[in-house]
This record gives structure tokens, sequence and C-alpha cells, in this order.
């Protein structure tokens, strides 16, 4: 009986020998893979620039009229001549991004009408003052110059010279003989703004020219103007 009891149990132990040793030798089961770690996305960056930019100046470009009395003096006239001026001008600053200040040049075309323009009769020279050229600006931000300019043009002026106040000067039909018309002169013309206003998108002020006449019947005349200009640029 006990030899049998011995005999199972040994039985009993080899099997389990036998089945500890087959286990050891399987390989383990591998672990489970790690779940891949999603790599954050980067964030969009936006660069918003704060930096001002200037506004184009709606001045840059100009169109313009003046207007105003005029006195004006020719060599072998006997007196001033009063009468009308009146100017066409045309801007474009010479500024950053062709703003108007600090400099600027105008364009222009000018005529003085006078009482002997209109009547045929009246033999008071001179009788006309044309002048046709260009001008530098010069407006300043601050100082004497916040609301005026300076300016310096050059061009070329017509104009008429006579003197018929004496019986030699007049033929038998009483017409003037002692006159005529200079041809074109050089010009300078020199003005000063006296005061001017502006708006976004137009000027307008007082001046004074003093333009001279370099010729042969040389001359100088006496502007006061009003002017105004509209800016062109949009």
């Amino acid at each position: 009986m006990t030899v049998s009891r011995l005999g199972a149990f040994s039985a009993a132990l080899a099997v389990f020998v036998a089945t500890a040793l087959a286990g050891a030798a399987e390989p383990p089961a591998p672990a489970p893979a790690a779940a891949k770690t999603a790599e954050p996305e980067e964030p969009e960056v936006t660069i918003i620039d704060l930096t001002e930019e200037p506004e184009p100046d709606h001045q840059a470009y100009a169109a313009g009229m003046s207007a105003g009395p005029a006195l004006i003096v020719t060599k072998g006239s006997p007196s001033p001549t009063f009468g009308g001026n009146f100017v066409f001008t045309f801007s474009f600053g010479l500024g950053p991004g062709g703003a108007r200040i600090p400099w600027s040049i105008d364009a222009f075309a000018s005529f003085t009408a006078t009482r002997s323009s209109f009547k045929a009769d009246i033999q008071a020279y001179p009788d006309r003052w044309t002048e046709i050229g260009a001008r530098l600006v010069y407006r300043g931000e601050s100082g004497f110059f916040a609301e005026r300019f300076l300016a310096l043009g050059l061009g070329g002026a017509w104009t008429s010279y006579g003197r018929c106040s004496k019986p030699e000067d007049l033929d038998a039909k009483g017409n003037c003989t002692n006159k005529g018309i200079v041809a074109p002169g050089l010009l300078l013309a020199p003005a000063l703004g006296l005061q001017e206003w502006t708006s976004r998108t137009s000027r307008y002020g007082l001046e004074l020219a003093v333009p001279v006449e370099i010729s042969s019947h040389s001359g100088f005349a006496v502007f006061a103007r009003f002017y105004a200009q509209l800016g062109l640029r949009r």
C-alpha cells in the first residue's frame, strides 16, 4: 500500500516538474505595444505689424487757379498800369512719397488784363503782362513757414511799352506810334505765401508775387492773389 502511494506521488511529482520545465522553456508572451504618442502640431503664428505707414499726400498732384489785382511797369512807359492778374497752375510734390512738404514744383501760365485790353481806343501802356514758367516752392510744417510758403520761379514773359502823351508820339489819325510789344524776356518770379489753409484734398490762401522781366524793355509787376488748388491723387 505504501509503495503504491509512493509511486503515485513520484509520478505526480514527475509530471509537475516536466510541466514546470516546459513552461520555463517557452518565451514569455510579448507585452502589448505601447500606443504611439502623437506629436503636437506647431501653432500658427500671425505677425501683426503695428507700424504706422505715412498716409499718401492727397495733394501730391494739384491743379489750381489764382486771381487778384496787379500793377505792372515797363521801361518806355510813362507810368504804372493797374489791372487784374489770372494764373493757372499745376503742382506736384517732391517730398517723401510725392508729398508737397517741404518741396514742390508749380508749373504756371499767367496773364494780366488792363483797361486797354478791352478798349482799343485807350492807349495806356503797358497793356499786357504774360508769363509762362515753373517755380520751386518751399512749405514748412513749423515755425514761420508753417502756414506760408516761399517760391522762386523761372520762365519767360511778354510785355508791352509805349509813350503816347506827346504830339510827336501820334500819327495824323491820332494813333500812338511810340509803342511796341516786347519779345519774350527772361522771367524771375519770387513769391511769398502770406497765409495758407489746407484740407484733406485742397489748399487755398493769399500770396504776394513780384515778378521781374529782363529784356530790352525790362519791367516788373506786383501781384496780390487769392489762390486755390485741388489735389488730384486718390
